[in-house]
């Protein structure tokens, strides 16, 4: 398997160009109801009774969340926001991210959407019984160094996922389109990873048609080890 390559620019969540094409592309596409989630990621509303689930690219006014938490379903809404994401943190002695970890873990407590991107999550480690993305994770990730977002967006959705924990990701595909870069697909190496991390992954095609009627999209289903 192939190294990893790091990103072009060091991927902070200050004034990083990619934010803003994250956002511009996510923003017409996100902000889904729960019947949504159901039907694209092959859930059941009720299995999530319980559990403490991330939602990726969420959308501003997080709908899935809200739904969810009428069912008794604790939701942290994760969106990149805007294209400008600036924290005025008092203490001039931590990094940005830093900043960003403190900050999430109150708008957490506040039930607020956290201001994040999926390539660096300012969540702890081994915290969500589920992941989820529904249009944003890997679908509209940048295409400047895409297979690299794609591994560290997967990669830190792993990290914060409790052991045995799961990830369903839609809509993706195992093909690359030689026309256009991204558009949900997931490099082999990548899968190679996480597997090698002891990661369970499969994309089992769904149902749904892609528009330009060359086949079906699938889904992306993680299990952390336990």
């Amino acid at each position: 398997m192939s190294e990893t390559k790091p990103l072009n620019t060091e991927f902070t969540l200050e004034d990083n160009p990619h934010l803003g094409e994250i956002y511009l592309r996510t923003m017409a596409h996100t902000d889904r109801p729960i019947g949504e989630y159901v039907r694209y990621l092959g859930i059941s509303s009720e299995r999530l009774i319980g559990k403490l689930v991330l939602d990726l690219g969420s959308g501003t006014h997080r709908k899935f969340a809200r739904d969810a938490e009428k069912i008794g379903v604790q939701v942290v809404s994760v969106d990149p926001v805007s294209p400008k994401m600036r924290l005025n943190h008092g203490d001039v002695s931590i990094t940005a991210f830093e900043a960003y970890t403190i900050q999430a873990q109150a708008d957490i407590a506040a039930g607020k959407l956290v201001r994040a991107a999926a390539q660096e999550l300012p969540l702890p480690d081994d915290t969500f019984d589920e992941a989820f993305s529904v249009f944003a994770v890997p679908y509209w990730l940048p295409k400047i160094d895409y297979d690299t977002h794609v591994t560290k967006s997967l990669t830190e959705t792993v990290r914060v996922l409790k052991p045995g924990g799961g990830a369903r990701l839609y809509p993706v595909t195992p093909i690359a389109n030689p026309k256009r870069i991204g558009g949900g697909f997931v490099p082999e190496e990548t899968v190679d990873l996480l597997t090698s991390a002891g990661c369970e992954v499969s994309m089992p095609r769904t149902s749904q048609p892609k528009s330009n009627g060359t086949g079906f999209w699938h889904r992306l289903i993680i299990k952390k080890a336990a």
